[in-house]
């Protein structure tokens, strides 16, 4: 029997290990993808004719409770399915009193199962990382057996009346609870059936069509990080709606809470929190912004200045790409930080007198801080990892970045004397103020926060068309540009959607009165009057 189970136990090894590589090509492009081992112990009872109760296992000698134990490997399809290999082992025992008889038997079996979390089924797919989860698995699988039946004499040692040495195709169900104790350990509880379709695990026939093993057990599971495969042959330049990031909509990650220096409403709209004014009057229209929506032809545009760029330069003088993973106000450990998401990069940490940030990387180009950022979303699992650019230490927008390309470039190109001095003229430098009307309502558009207080607005009738009256609101260290000037809050949301078509990805809705920034709400209550 031994020979023939290690030739079974090898084909099903094989059959599972074939499977598993097969979903490995879809797996590698979604997160989580790692692979994963599992050991566990627990008691086997048997349900069949040679059982005492239906229900319940008898305990009395010989028990109808076994030990057992099961082994496997596999692998995350996504952060709700996997798939798994079970092997299991273990002893089953019954008795029939009624009838004087009595089976004891050897198992040994594999199954190949699909696991569902149920939580994040139900719940949907962005739950957290709460460290607890539900799971149910259902599989098909081959069950041996080496079962004998005994006449059981009270005078006399039992006698042996049958004995059954076979095996037979198997349904496993189970139901499973797992707890995470770190990124790579977890403990779990599982209870599973095995539904096998014969009759004869206890070596008798008739009666109960299919027997059935019940298979209880705590174990452990150990998943090991993923290593997800590229190819390093060609750049290409996809289009990617999370390549650039979203200023100064920052995810901050605390180590007491989770927050937002912005959030915006179910409508798109942004309300911003920075100052640490009390916005609970908000709290039933404002949820936590998850992407903002992006100009694709303007990354297409970024894309193709590096594509025809020579090899060793750059269209970005003097900028720099890096990839932010965290932003807190106060200081993190980038050790535990780095522990808890298994990063590899060394961590640069910046503090700017407000919030500490904590980023990876220092390029020239766009694609390879692209890569480093793909790289902590997917393997990482660090879903909020953004790009961020600078200018001679100085937090910029894409959009600046790619008005200073083209400005660095025009000035390298012979122009026209006169051209060059309309081109002075319309981006003049404007020292920038709070202009904020201090009475009456005001509705605006707020399309962009810089920290300098030059620039030239000009840039913003010229070059994109804005004919609306620019005010500026000054909130300590951020300068922020406010378009005003509309009839209708219609008006103004449609000069929102116009204004993130032209790349200002963080233009939203604001606005005051008598000199303060009210809430959409209030704004609304206001213009209906």
């Amino acid at each position: 029997m031994k020979s023939k189970f290690t030739q079974w136990a090898l084909k099903m090894l094989i059959i599972s290990a074939v499977l598993l590589f097969v979903s490995d090509a879809y797996a590698q492009r979604i997160s989580p993808n790692r692979w994963f081992i599992k050991a566990d112990a627990g008691m086997s009872i048997f349900f069949g004719d040679v059982k005492r109760y239906d229900y319940m296992p008898d305990f009395q000698s010989p028990s109808e409770v076994q030990p057992a134990f099961s082994a496997g490997f596999g692998k995350e399809l996504s952060n709700i399915f996997s798939i798994r290999t079970q092997f299991l082992f273990g002893k089953l025992s019954g008795h029939k009193k009624s009838a004087h008889i009595h089976f004891t038997s050897e198992i040994m079996g594999g199954s190949l199962l699909a696991d569902v979390n149920l939580i994040n089924l139900f719940t949907g797919s962005d739950v957290g990382d709460s460290p607890f989860s539900i799971g149910a698995s259902m599989g098909i699988g081959y069950m041996k057996w080496n079962s004998k039946l005994y006449n059981i004499k009270s005078s006399t040692e039992d006698v042996l009346l049958v004995e059954s040495s076979d095996g037979a195709i198997s349904i496993p169900l189970s139901l499973n609870m797992e707890y995470a104790l770190n990124n790579h350990w977890s403990l779990y509880l599982e209870g599973g059936l095995h539904i096998v379709f014969s009759d004869e695990v206890d070596a008798k026939a008739g009666g109960i069509a299919y027997d059935m093993i019940n298979y209880d057990a705590i174990g452990v599971c150990y998943k090991f990080n993923s290593k997800k495969k590229s190819k390093k042959s060609r750049i290409t330049y996809a289009l990617d709606a999370s390549i650039y990031e979203p200023l100064p909509r920052d995810k901050v990650v605390s180590e007491e809470k989770t927050e937002y220096l912005s959030e915006s409403n179910d409508t798109g709209e942004v309300v911003e929190n920075m100052t640490g004014e009390d916005t609970s009057d908000q709290a039933d229209e404002v949820i936590a912004a998850d992407e903002a929506e992006i100009n694709h032809q303007l990354e297409k545009e970024a894309m193709e200045k590096e594509k025809w760029a020579e090899k060793e330069e750059t269209p970005w003088e003097g900028v720099v790409f890096t990839v932010q993973v965290a932003a807190s106000k106060t200081p993190l450990s980038m050790d535990d930080f780095k522990k808890k998401f298994s990063i590899k990069e060394d961590l640069i940490e910046k503090y700017d007198g407000d919030w500490y940030r904590y980023s990876s990387g220092s390029y020239t180009k766009i694609w390879k801080a692209r890569e480093l950022r793909n790289s902590f979303r997917s393997v990482n699992n660090i879903k909020d990892a953004f790009i961020v650019v600078y200018r001679d230490e100085e937090h910029i927008t894409l959009v600046e970045a790619m008005d200073y390309a083209t400005s660095v470039q025009k000035s390298k190109e012979p122009v026209d004397p006169d051209e060059d001095q309309a081109f002075e003229k319309v981006h003049e430098m404007v020292t920038l103020k709070n202009t904020i009307p201090q009475e009456g309502v005001v509705l605006g558009v707020q399309i962009i926060s810089i920290k300098k207080d030059a620039y030239p607005l000009g840039i913003y009738k010229f070059e994109y068309g804005f004919v609306q009256e620019i005010i500026v609101d000054y909130d300590i260290p951020w300068y922020k540009i406010v378009l005003i000037g509309f009839d209708t809050y219609e008006e103004a949301v449609a000069l929102q959607d116009k204004a993130r078509k032209d790349g200002f990805i963080d233009a939203f809705i604001v606005g005051y009165k008598d000199g303060k920034r009210i809430s959409i709400r209030q704004l609304k209550e206001e213009l209906a009057k």
